[in-house]
C-alpha cells in the first residue's frame, strides 16, 4: 500500500472516530428532550454527561479560571461541575447564578471561562479552551478531540505563560503576551483601557479585563500553578514575578468579618506553604450580622514585605492570599508611620464600593489626632455599600513597634480609638 493510501486511510479512520463521538453525544442529549427544547429556545446552558466517549471513559476537565464581570467565579464553576451529572445541567451566567451580587451594576457583563480538557483515552494530551459569552447567553462545553492543542511558548520570559486575556469578550491574549515578552522591568503592569489595546471593542459599554496566567518551573517541565486577575475598565492588573524559592512567612495582623474578630481563626487556616484560601460563604459558624452583606477585611504581611489589605464580602467566592498575588495596597494611608504617634494604616467603609482609593489625607489626620469620628456616609463623603448597613474597619498601630490592631464599628455609631498607652510611650522614650 502506498504512502498516499495510508494517509487517506488514517484520515478516514479519524473521521469515523469523530462521527462516533458526535453520535454518542447526540444520543445522550436526545434522552433529555425537555432540556433540548430549552436549548432551542436559547434559554439553556447544557453540559452533556462527561461519561460519553470512547470505551465509556471520562473526560477530565479542569477549570483554570472563570470570571463574571469583575468577579472571580472560579469556585462557583468548580462547584457546578462537581454536582450530579446523571442528567444534563442547565444554567445561564447571571447575577442570580453567581450569588445575587451584581459586580458591575447597570452594565452587561462578560462571562470568561478557561478550562483544560483531557479526552479519553487519556494519553497526556490536553486542550485549553476559552469561552467568552455575555450575561444571559447560553454556554456549552464542546467535547471534541479535534480541538487544537494548546502549545506553550518555547521560551517564556520569567517562566510566565499568558493563557488568556479578555477585554470584555475581545481576545487580547496575543497583545498581552507580546507585552510580557518585551517587558524589561517587572512586575508586568497592564492597563484596562482602550489605549492599551488600541481599540474599543464595545463603545459606550463599561468593560472588564480578565487575564489568566501560569508560572512554569525553571527547567520548563510543566506548569506550576494558574492564576487569574480581573478588574474593571480603567483599573490595572499587576502580574508579579515567579515567587522565589526562599521561604517567607505569612503574618495575619488583624482580620474582621463585619464586627467579629476572625484574626485567630484565619491564622489557624494558613497552610504549610504560607498561603491562605478563604471561602467567603463559610467564614465562621457564627453570623455576626444576620441577613446583612458583611465585609471581610484582612491586613497581612509576608516576611520583609509591605503591609497588604484584602477587602471582600460574603459573595466574593474563594479568596486566595499567597506570595504570588499582586500587591493589595488600595486603601492605605500614604503618610509614613511615626514612632510617637497613633498611626492609622487604613480605613475601610463598607466594601469601599465606588471608592477604589484610600480616604482623603485630611480624614486620616482627623482620625489620628482626634481618635473619634462618626461612621456615616456624610462623614466619609461616599456610600461604601449602597442600600446595605455597613461596618467601618480601622487598622492602626501605636508607634512603629506595637501590634497592628483593628477596630470595627457599625454604621450610625461613633468610632472611639484608644489613647496611646503610657507603657508604649516609655518604651519609645528608651529607644
Amino acid at each position: 500500500m502506498g504512502a498516499s493510501s495510508i494517509t487517506e486511510l488514517n484520515a478516514e479512520l479519524e473521521s469515523q472516530a469523530n462521527q462516533v463521538i458526535r453520535k454518542r453525544i447526540s444520543q445522550e442529549l436526545g434522552r433529555h428532550a425537555l432540556l433540548q427544547h430549552a436549548v432551542n429556545k436559547n434559554r439553556a446552558f447544557i453540559i452533556p454527561k462527561i461519561n460519553q466517549a470512547i470505551n465509556e471513559k471520562e473526560w477530565q476537565i479542569e477549570v483554570v479560571s472563570a470570571t463574571y464581570g469583575s468577579l472571580d467565579v472560579t469556585s462557583r464553576i468548580w462547584q457546578f461541575l462537581r454536582e450530579d451529572h446523571s442528567t444534563s445541567q442547565i444554567f445561564l451566567p447571571s447575577n442570580v447564578f453567581f450569588g445575587g451580587f451584581d459586580p458591575m451594576p447597570m452594565r452587561v457583563k462578560a462571562f470568561i471561562l478557561v478550562c483544560c480538557m483531557t479526552p479519553p483515552p487519556s494519553d497526556g494530551i490536553s486542550f485549553f479552551q476559552t469561552k467568552r459569552f455575555l450575561e444571559g447567553q447560553p454556554v456549552t462545553f464542546d467535547y471534541d478531540i479535534t480541538l487544537p492543542r494548546f502549545i506553550a511558548p518555547a521560551t517564556s520570559p520569567h517562566n510566565i505563560i499568558i493563557l488568556d486575556a479578555s477585554y470584555h469578550t475581545w481576545d487580547v491574549t496575543k497583545i498581552v503576551a507580546e507585552i510580557a515578552a518585551t517587558q524589561k522591568e517587572w512586575p508586568l503592569i497592564i492597563q484596562a483601557n482602550n489605549a492599551q489595546f488600541g481599540k474599543n471593542p464595545v463603545p459606550g459599554i463599561g468593560k472588564q479585563l480578565s487575564i489568566t496566567y501560569a508560572y512554569r518551573s525553571p527547567d520548563g517541565d510543566g506548569v506550576l500553578d494558574h492564576h487569574v486577575q480581573v478588574v474593571n475598565e480603567d483599573d490595572t492588573i499587576t502580574i508579579p514575578l515567579q515567587p522565589s524559592t526562599i521561604h517567607v512567612d505569612l503574618t495575619i495582623h488583624a482580620a474582621y468579618w463585619a464586627d467579629l474578630d476572625v484574626t485567630q481563626l484565619l491564622r489557624s487556616r494558613v497552610s504549610q506553604n504560607q498561603t491562605l484560601l478563604i471561602d467567603t460563604s463559610t467564614i465562621h459558624s457564627f453570623d455576626p450580622w444576620f441577613n446583612v452583606l458583611k465585609t471581610l477585611s484582612i491586613m497581612y504581611q509576608y516576611t520583609n514585605g509591605p503591609l497588604q489589605l484584602t477587602v471582600c464580602d460574603d459573595r466574593s467566592g474563594v479568596i486566595f492570599i499567597g506570595p504570588t498575588r499582586s500587591l493589595q495596597r488600595n486603601f492605605f494611608n500614604p503618610a509614613d508611620p511615626q514612632e510617637d504617634k497613633l498611626n492609622i494604616f487604613a480605613v475601610v467603609w463598607g466594601g469601599m464600593w465606588s471608592h477604589p482609593e484610600p480616604l482623603d489625607v485630611s480624614q486620616f489626620e482627623w482620625i489620628a489626632e482626634r481618635r473619634r469620628f462618626p461612621c456615616t456616609n456624610e462623614w466619609f463623603g461616599f456610600d461604601g455599600r449602597l442600600n446595605w448597613p455597613k461596618t467601618c474597619h480601622v487598622f492602626y498601630q501605636f508607634g512603629t513597634s506595637g501590634a497592628i490592631r483593628c477596630m470595627a464599628i457599625r454604621e450610625g455609631q461613633e468610632c472611639h480609638l484608644p489613647e496611646m498607652p503610657r507603657a508604649s510611650l516609655c518604651i519609645i522614650d528608651q529607644m
